[in-house]
């Protein structure tokens, strides 16, 4: 990967656990021998939507933060009623982008 492609990964990550409606919570429980972790219910695990929705002007700015080092600022991420720019998929083959066709520094 290229480092903005690794970076715009991250920040799907990140804004995707944003999104994430049902809240995890765990029983953490350590002796000599073992650490024990089980999940704790909160009786909202068969709720219908684990995910908000997705918002590409929110996406954005989170994407914005992690591409400073380029100097992308959301306007260069995203203009109404585009999507976002994407250096990991192509928006018109929806194919992978090699990272040696991308010509940023790094």
């Amino acid at each position: 990967l290229h480092a903005i492609q690794f970076e715009e990964l991250c920040g799907r990550f990140i804004y995707s656990n944003y999104l994430i409606n049902t809240p995890s919570l765990y029983n953490v429980t350590a002796s000599d021998s073992k650490i024990v972790v089980e999940p704790i219910s909160t009786g909202l695990e068969n709720k219908k939507d684990i995910f908000n929705t997705w918002d590409d002007k929110m996406y954005s700015q989170v994407l914005a933060n992690y591409w400073k080092p380029w100097g992308l600022t959301m306007k260069d991420i995203v203009a109404f009623p585009n999507s976002p720019i994407s250096y990991l998929i192509d928006e018109y083959s929806n194919e992978f982008i090699e990272p040696d066709s991308i010509t940023m520094p790094y």
